[in-house]
């Protein structure tokens, strides 16, 4: 098992980016445009991973919405801790772990409806009326 934590995120050009070409995830223009006016309200939170190749590791969507957005650079740390395979299998525990979790249904409303009492718009997060 790897032990290791990135010292420090690094700030990329984002055509030094690329996306991963064994990415089994896809991305629709619907969600695209969902994370890009995310992003928009709140800023690029969320690191991209990426090897000192270049290739996208976790973030192929957050990458393609800021290149929707125009941003020059983007937040990246360097994974080149990993093996080849490790940084795929990575790749794929990035996506699938995070659909193993639920919602508290009632925390989410109130959430939800404290949000929309304060005038936030639903579809920032995620959700709809």
């Amino acid at each position: 098992m790897t032990n290791y934590l990135p010292h420090e995120i690094e700030l990329w050009e984002i055509e030094r980016l690329i996306a991963n070409p064994k990415n089994a995830r896809k991305h629709s223009t619907e969600q695209i445009q969902e994370l890009a006016a995310s992003m928009s309200a709140f800023g690029f939170m969320s690191a991209v991973v990426a090897g000192s190749d270049g290739i996208v590791l976790a973030g192929n969507a957050r990458v393609l919405a800021a290149r929707e957005l125009g941003l020059p650079r983007v937040p990246v740390l360097v994974a080149d801790h990993l093996s080849e395979s490790e940084k795929q299998a990575f790749a794929i525990a990035d996506n699938q772990i995070a659909l193993h979790a639920s919602w508290d249904n009632e925390i989410l409303r109130v959430q939800l409806d404290l949000l929309r009492q304060e005038g936030m718009d639903l579809q920032l997060v995620g959700f709809s009326d």
